[in-house]
Formats: C-alpha cells, structure tokens, sequence
C-alpha cells in the first residue's frame, strides 16, 4: 500500500497538469494567414526576417527537421492539423517493473479535404496510436534513446502506418508535438 501512494500522487498531478493545460490551450484555427504561428510556434514573418535564421549572405537556412516546404500561399492555406486528443501515457517496462512514464502529445497533419473524416475518427486514431506506442514501448525503444534521431523517424512511420490505415492518402504527415519522460 505505501508504495501506491506516490505513484497515486504523480498521477494525480498529472491528471491535474493535463486539465489545466486543456483548459488554458489556446484556440487556433485551421488555414491561418501567413501572420499567424506556425508549428514551432514561431511566426512564418518571424522566420523570415530573423537574422539567426540566415548565412552570413543574408539567405534563408532550410530547417534540417523539416519536411519539404509549402511551395506557395495556396499549398500553406490548404494544411490542417487535427489534435489526437490529449496526452497520451506509456508506460516505460524493464524487466518486471515499470521504471518510467512516457508522455506524447500528437498531431495528425491532412489534407482539408480529409479534415471532418479524421476529427471523426480521432477516437480510433488514438487507439491506434496507443498500441503503435506500446509495441515501441516493449521493445524498448523508450528506455534510454528516446531523444534520438532513429527513435523519432520511427514513431512517426509507425504513427504514419497506423492513421493511413483510417485516412488513406488523406493524411500528410504525423507531429511529434511534445515528448515528455518521468521516471518512476
């Protein structure tokens, strides 16, 4: 019983976190101008004109983590995000113990056309998500080097994989949008 009791705790204030963080999450809507935030939560005029994202020849440097760019306003007006819902928690297990919690919040980019079918069906993408997670989670690809490169590329194909199977060629791609690990 002693030992339930912190893991009660965390849980509890994480519940507490997510409502709070559902509450105070603002509204965006889908098809912003180009004035209006983009992914990384930078403005589209921001990155721009700002000179650290410049050479010293004053050129734009591409964004190695990003994908290919919108090629004109038409393309960046036609992206929508759909949220899969709230966080979602996996649990991080070595051995007969759970050492840690894994913390996603996700995002599916599709076409607008695709849009009302994937709000939709959120609930079967979460599912979906949810068992692409826990198979990466028991084959441990969460214990240690979940940071890197390869563990990233393949969340996303196995997310990508999982939501074409409900949205076909209608989703673009997946977004990691934030990651979080508590250890236990």
């Amino acid at each position: 019983m002693g030992r339930l009791v912190p893991l009660f705790l965390i849980l509890l204030g994480l519940g507490a976190g997510i409502g709070a963080g559902i509450a105070l999450k603002p509204v965006h809507k889908a098809g912003a101008d180009a004035s209006k935030k983009d992914g990384a939560g930078a403005t589209t005029a921001e990155n721009n004109s700002d000179p650290a994202n410049k050479d010293g020849k004053g050129k734009a440097i591409p964004d190695p983590g990003a994908t290919e760019a919108p090629k004109d306003e038409t393309e960046i007006k036609e992206r929508t995000y759909v949220s899969i819902g709230t966080q979602t928690i996996i649990p991080v297990v070595e051995g007969e113990r759970t050492r840690a919690l894994m913390l996603f919040e996700l995002a599916v980019d599709v076409y607008p056309s695709a849009h009302d079918q994937a709000v939709m069906l959120e609930p079967r993408l979460r599912d979906a998500f949810l068992r692409e997670l826990l198979k990466m989670s028991s084959t441990g690809a969460f214990t240690k080097t979940y940071t890197e490169d390869w563990v990233i590329d393949e969340l996303r194909k196995n997310l990508g994989r999982a939501a074409r199977r409900f949205l076909g060629d209608g989703m673009r791609e997946i977004l990691v949008l934030d990651v979080i690990r508590q250890e236990l």
